[in-house]
């Protein structure tokens, strides 16, 4: 099994790291998402 099989979703958030110019920045702003997503009580569907 390959990482991308077994993590896809990691997969993808590495591929959509890779397309952009600044990756770091762009990573940072998906967690800052999730943060505030979680602490707002938000629940995954």
């Amino acid at each position: 099994m390959t990482i991308e099989e077994k993590y896809p979703n990691f997969a993808q958030l590495t591929a959509l790291l890779n397309q952009r110019k600044r990756p770091r920045k762009t990573l940072d702003s998906v967690i800052a998402c999730l943060l505030v997503r979680k602490s707002e009580g938000g629940e995954r569907k």
